[in-house]
């Protein structure tokens, strides 16, 4: 990001959360927020997460900085500024990608998948997953894919049905 009359901050710093902004030692984790810290109006601080935004905002309030927005559930829902409001157009975006009927629908559609487990304490709009056989991941996303929604596989272990586009 370019500086505009000096008001602007030069950097977007958005970072992942597990093992990345909260990862290494403590003496890592200091030296980081210190910097951040001392430079904080030059950069404008994102977190990005798997995790929802209710964990993301409790962590944001006991650490020693706090980010400018958050991008959480997996890129379905965003915090923005002062509060962590979401963005109106966004939102309208994002409850059109996901209809009313899609938690049905992807779990009838997940029935013919034990393979796959799923995982606690996700609500929003996406459904999320554990796999340990990448040949029932593969074969689960082609029958989600097929109800219009896309799927994320990651770390060898999640799988995440998520709203097209996104």
């Amino acid at each position: 990001m370019h500086k505009a009359g000096g008001s602007m901050p030069q950097t977007i710093l958005a970072t992942d959360l597990d093992g990345t902004f909260l990862g290494g030692s403590a003496e890592q984790r200091a030296t980081l927020y210190d910097w951040i810290a001392r430079r904080r109006d030059e950069i404008v601080l994102i977190f990005v997460s798997g995790r929802g935004q209710g964990f993301m905002r409790g962590l944001a309030s006991e650490l020693p900085v706090q980010p400018d927005h958050m991008v959480g559930d997996v890129g379905t829902s965003v915090g923005c500024g002062p509060g962590y409001a979401p963005l109106p157009h966004l939102e309208q975006w994002l409850d059109q990608s996901w209809p009313a009927d899609a938690h049905a629908r992807i779990d009838q559609a997940m029935l013919q998948h034990p393979g796959l487990s799923e995982q606690p304490g996700v609500s929003g709009r996406r459904r999320s997953y554990f796999y340990k056989d990448p040949a029932h991941a593969r074969a689960a996303q082609r029958d989600v894919q097929q109800l219009n929604f896309d799927v994320l596989i990651s770390d060898n272990l999640y799988f995440d049905v998520l709203p097209r586009g996104v």
